[in-house]
Formats: C-alpha cells, structure tokens, sequence
C-alpha cells in the first residue's frame, strides 16, 4: 500500500517544514522546545542530510539540490530526547 497522508507525531508541537514541495532550499521551523538536531531522512529511512541546531534557533534552512526529488522526512531531535517528523517533498 501507499501512504496517503502523513501524520505528525506529536500534535502539540508546531513545526513547519516550507515550501512544500521545496526544489532549492527547505526550511524547517518550529516553536516552544529547543531542537539539538535536524535530520532529512529517505522513506526507506535513509539520512538525506543532517543539520545540527544552534541553541536558541527556531529554524534551518537545509540546501537540497543535490537531494533527489521525492517524500522525505523531517526529524527534528529535542534537547529533551523527544523526537518530532514533518513531512517534506523535493520536486524539480
């Protein structure tokens, strides 16, 4: 089967990732928690890119030019160890 909608983990957080799909540059940003790290990751789960988080940041802007085009997932790593996934798309 193929998924046809994706769900974020946890419903009380507010991330974004944009543009959706995005062809140059992702961005993704967040509220409230303090994010340690950003991963972009395959829907075989395999790490596209990987970003760490400067404290006190409430986004990242990650170059996918050289990420083929596809559904990925950003996964968004909290200071606290709780993990958030947003749903992200490159098309060219």
């Amino acid at each position: 089967p193929i998924a046809t909608s994706v769900k974020q983990v946890d419903e009380g957080l507010d991330v974004h990732t944009a543009p959706f799909p995005a062809a140059e540059h992702l961005t993704v940003s967040w509220k409230e928690r303090e994010v340690e790290k950003v991963e972009l990751i395959d829907i075989h789960r395999r790490q596209a890119s990987f970003v760490m988080v400067e404290e006190g940041a409430d986004n990242v802007r990650i170059d996918v030019r050289s990420i083929p085009s596809g559904l990925y997932f950003a996964k968004l790593t909290h200071r606290d160890g709780s993990i958030v996934i947003e749903p992200a798309m490159i098309s060219r």
